[in-house]
């Protein structure tokens, strides 16, 4: 099977994967970044998980099974899986797998054929990481293959032809400014000065724009995001941070985690905690805001939101900055959305 374009997004909290966008064929999948090898004695057959379904996703791979997303956390009990959470990640065999399953998932159970190769893969990095790795990761996926088995029993091997790296924040611009082939649609915000907020898992970005040009003396680059406000719950609670993080995926606010912190039936109430982390989280944004871009906040008509964090932080970083806050359309696919179209418009100019 030939794929033309699959778009990548491997976040922190989330791994977000497209292809067709724009087509009658478009599939897209979101998956907690999360996997999970469990002991070997403990295993039970790959041939009973089913990959049509997100909360059964399993890999056979180097004769181990890996658990990925929905899976992995509950199969892990408290711990709730495992990620990696370095810049170079993408040199995990892991994280390949993770692209693997998302793009199983996609194409359905019914595929024979024992190859699918990926013509063009287009993924991010944050803008800290990206001069130090955008490169290494072209390079490192360039001519990349994976071998692995289906739960229907199928040797498979993804090959990959091409790798495209881009900057996480201006792609998601490039949702808004390119359609699904990459070509230049009408900017609606061509002529205006405003900022953009990226918020992942492990980093938050920053940038302003006026009149389509970035400043570059108003970049942002923090080494915090969702992740800084599950921690501060999980040290308050004492549960597990990877647990901590799949009560809030699911909205299990009213927790059963039985220790010393907890009520007298044993349970734990997030939602009060969970708010009161993700408001300290936006006091350290808007500190930042406030000292990167003072020179242009009066210039400023809004402040443009997206990424795994742009929902949750929407409500204390309004009521925190004088300018109006706008969430991006699917502001948790704006990235992988802005990869892809860019990825298009590579394509054709080569």
């Amino acid at each position: 099977m030939l794929i033309d374009l699959v778009s990548w997004d491997n976040g922190y909290d989330w791994d977000k994967v497209i292809m067709n966008l724009g087509k009658e064929d478009e599939k897209k999948v979101k998956l907690p970044t999360f996997s999970y090898r469990p002991r070997k004695s403990d295993y039970i057959k790959i041939t009973n998980h089913d990959l049509s379904s997100l909360d059964n996703l399993a890999l056979e791979f180097e004769g181990d099974i890996y658990y990925f997303g929905n899976k992995a956390m509950k199969e892990m009990g408290s711990k709730g899986g495992s990620k990696k959470i370095k810049d170079d990640k993408f040199k995990d065999k892991i994280e390949l797998l993770k692209l693997a399953v998302a793009v199983e998932h996609m194409i359905g159970i019914d595929l024979k054929d024992d190859t699918i190769v990926i013509d063009n893969l287009a993924v991010g990095l944050n803008i800290g990481a990206f001069p130090n790795y955008v490169e290494e990761i072209e390079d490192y996926y360039k001519g990349m293959r994976i071998h692995y088995k289906t739960p229907q029993g199928i040797d498979r091997t993804i090959r990959i032809n091409n790798c495209y790296c881009y900057i996480q924040g201006p792609a998601a611009l490039s949702n808004e400014s390119l359609d699904c082939e990459g070509r230049a649609i009408e900017d609606k915000y061509d002529n205006k000065t405003y900022g953009i907020i990226d918020i992942g898992g492990k980093t938050v970005d920053g940038l302003v724009f006026s009149k389509g040009e970035p400043i570059a003396e108003t970049i942002i680059k923090m080494d915090l995001g969702t992740t800084q406000a599950f921690e501060d719950v999980s040290r308050e609670t004492g549960i597990p941070i990877n647990k901590v993080q799949e009560c809030y995926f699911n909205n299990e606010f009213d927790v059963y985690y039985d220790n010393e912190k907890a009520d007298e039936d044993g349970y734990h109430h997030l939602k009060d905690k969970f708010e009161i982390a993700f408001d300290e989280l936006a006091d350290k944004i808007v500190d930042e805001i406030t000292f990167k871009w003072s020179n242009f906040i009066n210039l400023m008509e809004f402040v443009l939101t997206f990424g795994g964090g742009a929902e949750s932080l929407n409500e204390p970083l309004s009521n925190k900055i004088s300018k109006r806050i706008k969430v991006a359309d699917d502001a948790q696919f704006a990235n992988v959305k802005g990869y892809y179209k860019e990825c298009k418009r590579d394509i054709r100019e080569v």
